[in-house]
């Protein structure tokens, strides 16, 4: 294998996954939960998915994730729209619906387990430990629980950790400044909409339908506008207004902006993360990977979306392991 890539593993492997982790208390949800208090939970601490104990096992049984409360938002939209009904009542009936779902426990529901693969790893393991298992369930894995002795989940440990950490340490790749991200993005599969003239339910429906988390929104010029994700669709899901699955995407995105501006970031403006020129230097990527938080960025030319560079791309790239 390449010196350059055996660095970087090297690296991994001598680093401990204890090191990195937070000494915030790991936010946990229980089997007795209902759906509406476990969504609650995700929504006001701001993540996107927490470890599910069951009380009378003892154990932990799942992966509770905001992808799937979308996919049960976006399947009673579709079990009400098929009655062919007023857009009022369509909201009233979906509202009324999701109170009734949102009643079962976490337990109970067909989508709490459905996507959110359960994977554990030991605080004393590496984090090439960690990184092998995002590589090998790239699709499906995205953190993983931290467990210590006594099997108790101490900690959390996401790609984006990953990716963090290595950027702290970018200087001592000496390859990274000389790749582009041409070299790494995927350009097979760009989903893309008209803000203009989609609404919030053609993006769900379009993620739905493609297994991602964004799409692209453009203008008729097709200019890349800004971005849709799952994680925008949880202020339906926190204030149950889901009139706004009607709204088209630009007025959507731009609420939700704003709210972002104020609620989590103190009133200072939200930084336009959602594109990278295709010519952009891959430690610049990394950069604006790890400052805005996000999984992917969308590569454009001329402001057009021609391809997604995902966090996996990199990692994948950094320790010489081919494309899936």
């Amino acid at each position: 294998m390449d010196e350059k890539y055996v660095s970087v593993r090297t690296l991994l492997s001598h680093t401990s996954i204890e090191s990195l982790l937070s000494t915030d208390k790991v936010i946990t949800l229980h089997t007795t939960d209902t759906i509406a208090a476990a969504c609650e939970v995700l929504v006001n601490h701001g993540i996107t998915s927490a470890p599910v104990w069951d009380v009378q096992d003892h154990s932990y049984k799942g992966l509770l994730d905001i992808n799937q409360l979308c996919q049960m938002l976006f399947k009673l939209y579709e079990d009400q729209s098929e009655l062919l009904i007023p857009d009022v009542q369509l909201s009233v009936l979906m509202k009324n619906s999701y109170l009734q779902y949102a009643q079962l426990s976490v337990l109970l529901s067909e989508y709490s387990y459905s996507h959110g693969k359960m994977v554990f790893i030991y605080k004393n393991q590496s984090l090439w430990d960690a990184t092998e298992i995002f590589l090998k369930n790239e699709n499906s894995v995205h953190r993983v629980l931290v467990l210590n002795d006594e099997q108790k989940c101490c900690g959390v440990i996401s790609q984006s950790d990953v990716l963090k950490f290595l950027h702290m340490h970018i200087k001592e790749f000496h390859h990274i400044g000389d790749i582009h991200i041409d070299q790494i993005a995927s350009f097979d599969r760009v989903f893309t909409l008209d803000w203009n003239k989609g609404r919030v339910i053609d993006a769900l429906r379009m993620m739905h339908d493609n297994n991602t988390t964004s799409i692209g929104l453009i203008s008729e010029g097709g200019e890349l506008e800004s971005v849709i994700t799952m994680a925008d669709i949880r202020y339906i899901l926190k204030n149950g207004q889901f009139d706004l699955l009607k709204e088209l995407c630009a007025e959507f995105i731009r609420s939700v902006r704003y709210v972002q501006s104020i609620e989590e970031r103190h009133g200072k403006d939200v930084f336009p993360y959602f594109g990278i020129h295709r010519e952009c230097p891959l430690n610049v990527a990394m950069g604006k990977l790890v400052a805005t938080r996000t999984h992917r960025l969308f590569v454009v030319a001329d402001r057009v979306p021609v391809g997604v560079l995902r966090l996996t791309d990199i990692l994948r790239y950094l320790v010489g392991e081919p494309k899936v």
